[in-house]
């Protein structure tokens, strides 16, 4: 429950600010935002119904899908704000 609470409430962060991020990184997010939704779901699913399929499934999800979206995310990140350090 208190996972659920905390991704709404960012995902709701993301809804109202992408339009401030760029587009390579706020598509991103938006497919991070899917991602993680399904992989809520997966888990309470196998918590509920004693499937460990399904909480495979959202662990596999976080760790193989949407973590290396977060690292690509903050790389570029990074990456940008080395660029424009530079140009100063």
């Amino acid at each position: 429950h208190e996972v659920r609470l905390a991704w709404n409430d960012c995902a709701k962060f993301i809804i109202h600010n992408k339009i401030f991020f760029p587009p390579d990184i706020g598509d991103k997010f938006t497919e991070i935002t899917g991602q993680m939704v399904s992989a809520i779901s997966d888990c309470q699913h196998g918590h509920a119904e004693n499937d460990v399929e399904s909480s495979e499934k959202a662990y596999t999800t976080v760790t193989e899908e949407i973590r290396p979206l977060l690292d690509n995310i903050s790389e570029t990140i990074r990456e940008r704000l080395r660029s424009h350090g530079k140009d100063q």
